[in-house]
């Protein structure tokens, strides 16, 4: 577990650093990614999950999302449970003030042989966004409680 923890600390601040490409002139946006609903194993080693990603824009411009990309944070089976990659397009404006829930649909993967059992879910979010034609990106690392069922 303390290695797990130093490699999400060092995995945060090389996401910070890349996320320095957002223009000077543009304030960071609040991103908030949250999971709606349960993470429920039916049958089998997937299962889908529904992100909500809440985006309040501080610049003075409109901000466009172009894109999220969600996945795990790890290495694949460093854990008992992954989210496998997943990218939605986006066409949603939030202007100066406002704030916009966006979702999309992944799906998990467990790493248990037998029934999928209970425990926590690391999820990377990566959201593309325009802002007076320049494109930049923030990154935002979460951790998802009550996987399986």
């Amino acid at each position: 577990m303390r290695r797990l923890l130093v490699f999400f600390l060092l995995l945060a601040a090389a996401c910070a650093s890349s996320s320095g490409a957002r223009p000077s002139d543009v304030a960071r946006p609040d991103i908030h990614v949250r999971q709606a609903g349960s993470i429920v194993f039916d049958s089998g080693s997937h299962a889908p999950v529904t992100i909500d990603v809440h985006i309040t824009n501080n610049a003075t411009v409109p901000l466009r999302v172009r894109e999220i990309e969600v996945s795990s944070p790890y290495p694949p089976g460093m854990m008992l449970h992954d989210i496998r990659r997943k990218a939605q397009t986006f066409n949603e404006t939030i202007a100066p003030g406002e704030s916009r829930p966006l979702r999309l649909v992944a799906a998990v993967v467990s790493r248990s042989t037998q029934t999928p059992s209970s425990g926590p879910l690391g999820i990377m979010a990566k959201i593309r966004f325009e802002a007076n034609g320049r494109g930049f990106m923030e990154v935002v690392l979460e951790r998802f409680e009550g996987v399986g069922g």
